[in-house]
């Protein structure tokens, strides 16, 4: 539901690039990983925690629809991504057809109920592995 907070557990087995970004209900894009507020860390490797535990958890805002959280896991550095990532900004962007561009490279589509149990990998156009989460909140 609007409002309540939520954190995301990424494991990366083998060192690699973590990429995280949510495209809002509103059609706007954020950057959660790396950011100054979540950490800038990369590569990782092991159980990453975006928020780290201790900070303050992602809060799910005031408008109520589809919110999209993709997580990018590649083996190097992805210029494509931080060029990307760059363009999106500490403040965020209200830019679609960066959306449209990020999702492109999404080949796993998996909604919040299904994320119990063992994640399978996938290639993407983007590198070693991408994952759109979708929570559909009111």
């Amino acid at each position: 539901k609007s409002g309540e907070p939520f954190r995301v557990t990424v494991d990366v087995p083998t060192r690699a690039y973590l990429y995280l970004v949510i495209i809002e209900s509103s059609g706007g894009v954020s950057r959660l990983y790396p950011s100054a507020l979540t950490g800038t860390e990369n590569p990782v490797q092991g159980s990453i925690v975006v928020p780290r535990s201790g900070e303050k958890e992602f809060v799910l805002d005031d408008r109520p629809g589809t919110e999209r959280i993709l997580v990018f896991v590649n083996a190097n550095r992805s210029t494509a991504i931080e060029t990307m990532l760059a363009e999106v900004g500490a403040e965020g962007s209200k830019n679609t057809a960066l959306a449209g561009i990020l999702t492109r490279g999404v080949k796993v589509r998996e909604t919040v109920a299904q994320t119990t149990g063992t994640p399978g990998s996938v290639t993407a156009t983007f590198g070693l592995a991408a994952y759109e989460f979708v929570i559909n909140h009111r």
